[in-house]
């Protein structure tokens, strides 16, 4: 799997410092997350990485070969503001002037209308478009010259849950073609449904970069429920892997140390007399590791 970004250490300040010595590492094939609150740096970084911002320090290459250069950003579909087309023209109309700009031939406008689910409305104007096809619009600008890595700034702002579905399975649809996708957003849940790879960034700083299911994921717990809650705790109480019990309505919260799995528990619980009807590994969802890591740095 080759490299297709590879940033070391790039650094941006204005009146305060915004970047703050990032590196990370984007795989060819992969949809990476930038995620991080509001200010954390993501569209700085984003900026730095396609030239519309100047580094205070730092270096980056694209596709090998170092920094930004013009062929580079041939090979790059990007969205890093809100969707800008002419309004009283139409969706195919606009994408010709977007292609008369990137310098593309008009082939790949009905594919890319098709692959956005705006075919049928290629000949409705532009100002007539609920937001999110506004949204799906602009990615069909970003994938005209067929690009290698197609880059989302906040791409479900604004919208309306049912826009967001959208937007979140067109990103799947197009990162099964091979294209590697790199999204910037605050949005904890949209990250977790896409990205196999996050950046977690907070004031400028890279707080963990690799895939999203080796993060740490803090304290294991199980989910276990059984008929009597007297006996199920004096059980768990012998048990020296044991960590800390919690009660919730429906069912009991083991946690443990890295040494205890569901059939090891399941077995001592067994060995106990405590025949449980419900036993299941939870693991932290991205939400809380990401709170869990923030907290601490």
């Amino acid at each position: 799997m080759s490299t297709i970004l590879s940033v070391e250490n790039i650094r941006k300040k204005f009146k305060i410092l915004a970047v703050d010595n990032i590196s990370f590492e984007v795989q060819q094939g992969n949809v990476y997350g930038l995620l991080g609150p509001n200010g954390s740096g993501k569209s700085t970084t984003l900026g730095m990485l396609l030239t519309s911002i100047n580094p205070t320090s730092g270096t980056w290459s694209w596709f090998g070969e170092e920094f930004t250069s013009t062929a580079s950003l041939k090979r790059i579909g990007a969205i890093i503001e809100q969707p800008n087309f002419y309004p009283y023209l139409s969706a195919v109309d606009n994408l010709k002037i977007v292609c008369e700009i990137k310098e593309v031939k008009n082939l790949r406008i009905e594919e890319v209308l098709e692959l956005v689910g705006l075919l049928e409305r290629k000949n409705d104007l532009f100002r007539n478009y609920s937001l999110g096809m506004k949204q799906r619009l602009a990615i069909a600008s970003a994938l005209l010259n067929n690009p290698d890595v197609l880059i989302l700034d906040e791409p479900t702002n604004g919208l309306d849950p049912e826009g967001i579905i959208q937007i979140r399975e067109l990103i799947k649809t197009i990162a099964e073609t091979g294209t590697t996708i790199l999204i910037a957003s605050h949005m904890l849940d949209e990250i977790e449904k896409i990205c196999s790879h996050v950046i977690i960034l907070k004031n400028g700083k890279s707080l963990y970069s690799g895939p999203v299911n080796e993060m740490d994921a803090g304290q294991q717990y199980f989910e276990v429920s059984y008929s009597s809650l007297e006996k199920l705790h004096a059980a768990l109480n012998t048990m020296a892997f044991v960590l800390k019990i919690v009660d919730e309505k429906t069912f009991t919260k083991v946690f443990t140390d890295s040494s205890c799995n569901a059939g090891m528990l399941n077995q001592k619980l067994a060995e106990a007399g405590i025949f449980v009807s419900y036993l299941k590994e939870k693991q932290d969802n991205l939400e809380i590791k990401f709170l869990n890591m923030i907290k601490n740095k």
